[in-house]
């Protein structure tokens, strides 16, 4: 190779090294982004709270820490409910007192936020429960079956209070979490599948009852169960109600179209007073 070839290799070698610098754009070049895990806590308990979709936890199915310490469940806790029948002589024959699982059940907790504990006698109970149906019947135009949403309505209408709150898409931890915190519980159920022998076969297609307390080493709830006259202080295991739990819409015998869970929470006052 000549001198001449040797600096002809020299000169194109620096002339593409310009070039190269002339026409690179390192804001082109790709930017390796490593996300911290708590960044990414963060935007998901955001959208979560917002109900947006969150790319984040799309693409790196990270789960989020709590963002709240969870009160400690003691390992049982009852609440004084007194108990009501819905049918106090047995008047099964009558179509309102066959659907006032309802009424009975916010008469009880009615009471329980007037700390009335005083037994209620058959004529009284029924007497109540037929104020009831009058006062829906001049309300709402009848006194029938009762979604949980029209229950609590219900509820807030004919005592005038607002401490009423209905949840949905619930566990049964979350039923222990509230009666922990000192509030009780009204659930509709499907009332064949929770499996109380002293209810005529094959047992009410909509069902709601109160849930006064837990038992955590038993796992079971204690509750007042309105559908029979054996149902004060009745006990359901855990799995059992929690698989009959179902909201119904109001009416009668309005077909039952969709499953979804939900509680009535009763609460006395506001939570930490």
């Amino acid at each position: 190779m000549t001198k001449k070839d040797l600096l002809i290799i020299t000169i194109v070698c620096f002339a593409g090294v310009g070039i190269f610098f002339v026409f690179w754009d390192p804001s082109k070049s790709q930017e390796v982004v490593i996300i911290e895990k708590d960044h990414i806590s963060d935007t998901i308990q955001k959208n979560t709270s917002t109900g947006m979709p969150s790319e984040e936890m799309e693409e790196y199915e990270v789960i989020p820490e709590p963002s709240q310490q969870v009160k400690e469940i003691p390992a049982k806790m009852t609440h004084d409910v007194v108990f009501v029948a819905q049918a106090p002589h047995a008047q099964w024959e009558n179509e309102l007192f066959q659907d006032a699982c309802e009424e009975a059940s916010v008469l009880m907790a009615g009471a329980w936020i007037r700390n009335e504990n005083k037994k209620y006698s058959k004529d009284h109970a029924t007497e109540e429960l037929e104020k009831m149906f009058l006062f829906e019947k001049g309300e709402y135009g009848q006194a029938f079956d009762l979604s949980a949403a029209d229950t609590a309505q219900f509820f807030k209408d004919y005592y005038a209070i607002e401490n009423i709150e209905v949840v949905y898409d619930i566990s049964a931890d979350d039923i222990v979490q509230v009666l922990a915190n000192g509030h009780i519980v009204i659930v509709p159920s499907d009332g064949q599948k929770i499996g109380n022998p002293y209810f005529t076969a094959p047992g009410p297609e909509r069902h709601m009852l109160v849930i006064t307390g837990y038992d955590q080493k038993k796992r079971e709830f204690i509750t007042n169960d309105p559908g029979t006259r054996r149902g004060e202080d009745y006990r359901y295991s855990y799995e059992t109600l929690i698989a009959a739990v179902r909201d119904y819409p109001t009416g009668h015998k309005v077909p039952i179209t969709q499953t979804r869970t939900a509680m009535i929470v009763v609460k006395r006052g506001i939570e930490g007073e």
